[in-house]
């Protein structure tokens, strides 16, 4: 829950190499090492001070010792950064202090030996300054020893505070989103909530503000706001329901989106009317009309009974436009729909605008039941070879318009 303690348990666990030779009982040898080593330092650096006070003989090295020691740890208390435990459990720090312990002990004895030390008697002042380095040193062993469960203390503190300013933010804010939303201040919602990283009530903000431009029939505002918040930048998850008019929506669709119109069922007859919703796809725009293509490959065909190339002679195309068009959509859906120079109202995608596409396409029951699984026909670009598209692999591949049954998925334009 909080990084210190997870540092910590870091730098704890610095001696894991000993885990995988099955020594783990070592890394707590090192640290307890480590340990007795600060409380035999302290020590000594008490009784050289008691030495001084007799003697009045200055031991610099070991006031540095008791100065690196004292100021480190004293950090350590009040600082939870890593670059401090670090320091505390570094090699080269537990080397570099062992070393200078041991060369302070040989100064020290060499010292005692060459001078002649006049014990003098304890004034009142000394006896207070020992007090005073006894009381520091006592306080300050007791620390490092119980350093751990110190540290485990304050960061729970810590934590328990934050937390409780966390809560007391976060009710704020929550307060704050409901007042705009209640309000219907969608615009500052939305921006109050990206703000704050409040991803629930951003949904609901752009839901909302989707609404009241529906509502009042901004049908161009409102479709932008689906949009950008649900296509383009995923910020939102809503849909556009029947309430939004088809005849609206096809005006203003974008790259990405898509829309449902018409239905099919299937029978061993045949095709039904209405039965299953057919989703499209928007596709491209053209001379100001706006193409979509199935995200289902709906059934498997030839392409033509007869082994002809040709689209435009192919049963294919005759099974769309007469077939397929007069059973799938009713005669409002009709109205809707682009019929070109040929008469056709529904087509095959062009291999220019299937290539590189990053569509999904769902095979139907039925679409299981050709020569390639994952496949539909493409409208091909002569008369010489039919193609077709391998939607899982992307790729395109020839095929034989006679005896192949390959996915159909039709194109569609509107008006």
């Amino acid at each position: 829950m909080n990084m210190a303690l997870d540092q910590w348990s870091v730098l704890k666990g610095k001696y894991m190499m000993y885990d995988y030779l099955g020594l783990s009982f070592l890394g707590d040898v090192v640290n307890n090492v480590y340990d007795a080593l600060i409380i035999i330092i302290l020590v000594y650096i008490f009784l050289l001070y008691i030495d001084y006070l007799k003697t009045n003989l200055n031991h610099y090295i070991s006031y540095l010792i008791f100065l690196i020691f004292f100021t480190i740890h004293l950090i350590l208390l009040f600082n939870d950064s890593y670059y401090v435990y670090y320091l505390l459990y570094a090699s080269y720090y537990f080397l570099a202090l062992f070393i200078i312990f041991i060369i302070s002990m040989i100064i020290e004895l060499i010292r005692k030996k060459k001078i002649k030390v006049e014990i003098k008697k304890s004034t009142i002042k000394s006896k207070i300054l020992s007090g005073i380095v006894v009381a520091i040193i006592m306080i300050l062993g007791i620390l490092l020893i119980c350093r751990l469960p110190l540290y485990e203390h304050i960061d729970t503190y810590r934590i328990k505070n934050a937390e409780k300013q966390y809560e007391i933010e976060q009710e704020n804010i929550n307060k704050k989103v409901r007042d705009l939303y209640l309000n219907k201040e969608y615009e500052e919602l939305i921006e109050y909530c990206k703000k704050n990283n409040k991803k629930d009530y951003l949904d609901l903000a752009y839901e909302g503000l989707y609404e009241k431009y529906l509502g009042e029939k901004e049908y161009e505002k409102a479709y932008n706001v689906y949009y950008d918040s649900v296509i383009k930048n995923k910020e939102a998850n809503f849909s556009i329901g029947n309430e939004f008019p088809i005849n609206e929506k096809r005006k203003y669709i974008k790259e990405g989106d898509s829309i449902v119109f018409g239905g099919i069922g299937m029978t061993e007859y045949g095709l039904e009317v209405g039965r299953f919703p057919i989703k499209w796809y928007f596709l491209k725009s053209e001379e100001g009309r706006k193409y979509f293509i199935s995200n289902y490959i709906l059934l498997t065909k030839e392409f033509d009974e007869k082994g002809s190339t040709n689209f435009s002679e192919s049963s294919l195309r005759k099974f769309l436009n007469k077939y397929f068009y007069e059973n799938v959509f009713s005669d409002s859906e009709k109205e809707l729909l682009y019929t070109d120079d040929y008469g056709d109202n529904v087509f095959l995608v062009e291999e220019d605008d299937i290539i590189d596409n990053e569509l999904e396409f769902i095979n139907t029951a039925y679409a299981l039941q050709g020569n390639y699984k994952n496949s539909f026909w493409i409208k091909p670009k002569d008369d010489n070879v039919v193609k077709v598209y391998d939607h899982h692999l992307k790729i395109v591949e020839t095929a034989d318009s006679k005896d192949f049954l390959i996915g159909v998925v039709p194109v569609i334009c509107f008006k």
